[in-house]
């Protein structure tokens, strides 16, 4: 029945942390913490000089070509 549902409850910060995925766990002795996710875009922006650099080594590289082909015809 629509009309008997509970409203969703506001509980305070301190119960909705995952608790148990931030707990270190023990792997053959060793204290594990599971990795903290990984922000996709600060990982592309330090991807990114890199693409850029080969970029611009293809386009030094075509216009040399381009130079030394048209020396030669």
């Amino acid at each position: 029945m629509p009309g008997l549902e509970e409203p969703p409850r506001d509980l305070p910060k301190s119960f909705t942390d995952d608790v148990i995925a931030t707990a270190p766990h023990i792997v053959n002795g060793l204290t594990v913490r599971p990795r903290k996710q990984v922000n996709r875009w600060l990982f592309g922006l330090v991807l990114l000089p890199d693409f850029a650099a080969l970029l611009i080594l293809v386009g030094l590289g075509m216009h040399r070509l381009l130079r030394y082909l048209g020396r030669h015809v």
